[in-house]
């Protein structure tokens, strides 16, 4: 998302006026508990005026929400001298509608003795002038509040939005590099003569190209099931290749196969284990794809039986990298990847990562 893409986000309208109500309903609150430490008489007539003071409020508090909206910058400076200025207007307007409310419209018997001592005029300057200087910190306090918690959700998506942007980058990143070694084993076919294999190798390919790419703008999880599914594809692609030094075992619990998962996330995993274990060995291997859980991990194993003489490399490239960025990326520490040698021989690439 791009900054002017950000700088138009705003917070809820559910949750703003919500705010508003709440703010006012506790004034409502605060200034009847005043009146009752007081002893002011007449407290139900006074209630009543201070919720249709409270109902004016929220309307007026809303127009102000309005015009706030047009402020889109984040800077503290400028938030703080919009909520003072956006303030004045909204602070004098309700100075005026309390003044009505208490003094001008049928004042009660213990207001209306300080209107019939001083008069209308006096009054009124007194009730406006005074009692604004308290409105508009009440005012600002409001405006300021959702100011900040504005500038914090535009924050919060900016970030979420880099993250994104980074996760498909890592995510695209995976089809040129499956692409390249895809490509190697169709030459490796053609340089043998085995064109009939290369045929078929192509169309499998062409298949499952296919099958990535339209996932590529998909959803970037998918359940476990599709995940190993994908790499079953990709399995069945390679055993043309290789013939009969390949072999595949998946241990799946059907309790598991739900699981979401991020897109992609096995296949460097199954790539390596095959270039390496596979393409480096003149023995048959078996690559094994397992998944485990518990209540709060999911363990996936990608691992192969490939002798640890034959093995030309250890894998630590692009593929794993890319593994362990995305897994960071989504899950921060509570994910990690552990690849290395097994004590029995051959590879075994370990992701563990929150389950669900």
């Amino acid at each position: 998302m791009s900054r002017s893409g950000t700088s138009q986000i705003d917070l809820p309208a559910r949750a703003v006026v919500a705010s508003i109500v709440a703010f006012w309903i506790g004034w409502i609150a605060l200034m009847s508990l005043r009146a009752t430490l007081l002893g002011f008489a007449e407290p139900g007539d006074l209630l009543i005026r201070r919720i249709a003071a409270a109902a004016a409020g929220v309307l007026l508090t809303t127009l102000f929400w309005r015009g706030l909206r047009f402020v889109q910058s984040d800077r503290p400076v400028l938030i703080a001298l919009a909520a003072l200025i956006g303030a004045i207007p909204a602070t004098t307007a309700f100075a005026c509608v309390n003044w009505f409310l208490f003094y001008g419209w049928y004042p009660p018997a213990s207001l209306a003795a300080d209107v019939a001592r001083w008069g209308y005029a006096r009054v009124f300057r007194y009730g406006v002038i005074d009692t604004s200087v308290s409105w508009f910190f009440f005012f600002v306090g409001w405006a300021v509040l959702y100011l900040f918690l504005r500038a914090a959700a535009r924050s919060i998506a900016a970030e979420t939005a880099s993250a994104d942007a980074q996760l498909r980058a890592l995510r695209y990143q995976i089809n040129p590099h499956f692409l390249f070694n895809a490509l190697g084993a169709l030459a490796d076919l053609v340089q043998t003569g085995r064109a009939d294999d290369a045929d078929r190798m192509i169309l499998d390919l062409s298949a499952l190209l296919r099958r990535m790419l339209n996932d590529a703008d998909a959803a970037p999880n998918v359940s476990l099931a599709e995940e190993i599914d994908l790499q079953r594809l990709y399995l069945a692609l390679e055993t043309r290749r290789f013939e009969n030094r390949l072999r595949v075992e998946i241990d799946l619990p059907d309790d598991l196969a739900a699981l979401p998962v991020p897109r992609l996330i096995l296949q460097p995993l199954v790539e390596n284990a095959v270039k390496y274990a596979v393409g480096g060995s003149h023995a048959v291997v078996t690559i094994r794809i397992a998944a485990v859980a518990d209540a709060r991990r999911l363990t996936l194993i990608v691992d192969d039986d490939a002798a640890a003489g034959d093995i030309a490399a250890s894998g630590f490239g692009i593929g794993l990298a890319n593994v362990r960025d995305r897994l960071l990326a989504i899950y921060g520490n509570e994910a990690s990847l552990a690849a290395g040698r097994r004590d029995d021989g051959g590879f075994r690439a370990r992701i563990e990562m929150p389950c669900g």
